[in-house]
């Protein structure tokens, strides 16, 4: 089963996007595909990511470890289909479990 969640780089720098499809890819079956932001003009990158429910949750936890390790950056909001939203900085282990658990069983 894959799920499909959104996540949002409050950047269009091509170096901090990188950065990110990195991290996502370095876990494996992850597929990243960049999606149109909403509004052109809004400052952001949104990438559709989709996976297994493990892959796609390693997937983020490595993410995570590494922009807080990185210390600065552009904030990183997932979204599911619902319209829920997490701050992945931010975000625990149990939070990003429920968050991709709760995507799958809307799909």
């Amino acid at each position: 089963m894959s799920v499909l969640v959104q996540l949002q780089v409050d950047s269009k720098n091509e170096e901090d996007i990188a950065a990110v499809e990195d991290a996502l890819k370095g876990n494996g079956d992850l597929d990243i595909e960049r999606l149109r932001p909403p509004r052109m003009i809004d400052p952001i990158t949104i990438l559709g990511i989709a996976g297994g429910i493990v892959g796609l949750i390693n997937g983020l936890l490595s993410l995570r470890d590494r922009w807080q390790a990185r210390g600065k950056g552009p904030a990183l909001t997932l979204e599911n289909e619902g319209g829920d939203q997490l701050v992945l900085e931010e975000a625990t282990l149990e939070q990003i479990t429920e968050f991709v658990e709760a995507a799958a069983g809307s799909q």
